[in-house]
């Protein structure tokens, strides 16, 4: 369970690393930027939370 959460933490600060620099996006707004991370969050913890339920058989 562990290595899975590294592995997700490990993905999301590549894809964040890996986002334009700030001069890149002029037109980006901080709304849909905090809507950007929203949406990453909660993908990580319904994957978390997955593979929480899988491996220990725990439910919410």
């Amino acid at each position: 369970m562990t290595v899975e959460i590294r592995e997700l933490i490990i993905q999301a600060k590549v894809v964040s690393s890996a986002q334009p620099a700030e001069s890149e996006r002029q037109g980006h707004s901080l709304v849909q930027e905090s809507l950007d991370e929203a949406t990453w969050v909660e993908k990580i913890k319904r994957e978390v939370l997955a593979a929480l339920r899988d491996e220990e058989g725990w439910r919410p």
